[in-house]
């Protein structure tokens, strides 16, 4: 394995050999550069035995004292739950928002500490999820996602106390030319993999009328495709101020053929 490929998230393969003082497992490496050595963290009840290779997940990779520390759960490394994903890409708009408009509203205080539970899941890595946010957010050093974890506790408590003086300042300081790029792009790449609808997305809905919508109408009175042309425009309005308060939300909005507005809420 080259130097570059050492790096968090990537897989490997090692072989246990014996447990140390503290529960983490030394561990043998073939395809390590000569002079590393590495460590297996295990989690309760991992089965992990002496001799027996497991295919681990890379978490720590110290390039200056030549050690890995690997993984073989697969905790930390699931994708972003259809759960959290809208909550996810709600806080960082608001928060991409009030640096873009310096302007701070008290219900900001959820969104700020959201954003800022997500950095913390890449110092922390306890959360099932740390990796894929730790992706999104541009795999941020862990000084760094400290840093802006910090920086964004301060802010929310500040909203929390309303000392919107103090909560102005801390937010002038916050974005440092780089983090704004960074939640924007966070944003989007988590919104951007949201799961779909199986069926392809219909863009015009005007299409989506068959032969037999035709006929019924042809048979129709002029009063009672009055009534029908109207109930369709209201149902289209409706779709419409619905989907841009979904969106604005956060939420991504699909439709297909047979599904009219479709997207996944944080209940799931």
């Amino acid at each position: 394995m080259e130097l570059d490929e050492l790096t968090i998230g990537n897989r490997i393969a090692v072989v246990p050999q014996q447990q140390q003082p503290g529960g983490n497992w030394r561990a043998e490496c073939d395809s390590l550069p000569a002079g590393w050595t590495c460590e297996i963290r295990p989690r309760r009840d991992s089965g992990i035995r002496s001799g027996v290779p497991i295919d681990a997940w890379i978490l720590e990779a110290d390039h200056e004292r030549l050690r890995l520390v690997v993984s073989g759960s697969d905790f930390g490394f699931k994708p972003i739950s259809d759960r959290m994903r809208p909550r996810y890409v709600e806080a960082l708009q608001h928060v991409v928002s009030a640096l873009q408009s310096g302007v701070l509203h008290e219900q900001d205080t959820e969104y700020f500490s959201e954003v800022k539970g997500m950095f913390s899941r890449c110092v922390r890595r306890d959360q099932w999820d740390w990796y894929a946010v730790h992706v999104a957010l541009g795999s941020p050093t862990r000084e760094r996602a400290e840093f802006y974890s910090a920086r964004l506790s301060e802010i929310s408590k500040s909203l929390k106390r309303s000392n919107d003086v103090e909560a102005d300042v801390l937010l002038s300081r916050l974005d440092d030319g780089e983090f704004l790029q960074v939640i924007s792009r966070a944003s989007r790449s988590i919104w951007g993999g949201s799961p779909t609808l199986s069926a392809p997305p219909v863009v015009d809905r005007a299409q989506q009328t068959d032969v037999a919508d035709r006929r019924v109408r042809s048979a129709m009175s002029d009063k009672q495709k009055s009534k029908l042309n109207r109930a369709t425009a209201t149902h289209e309005e409706t779709l419409r101020i619905l989907g841009s308060c979904l969106e604005d939300s956060g939420y991504q909005v699909e439709s297909n053929r047979f599904v009219d507005a479709f997207c996944r809420l944080k209940s799931g």
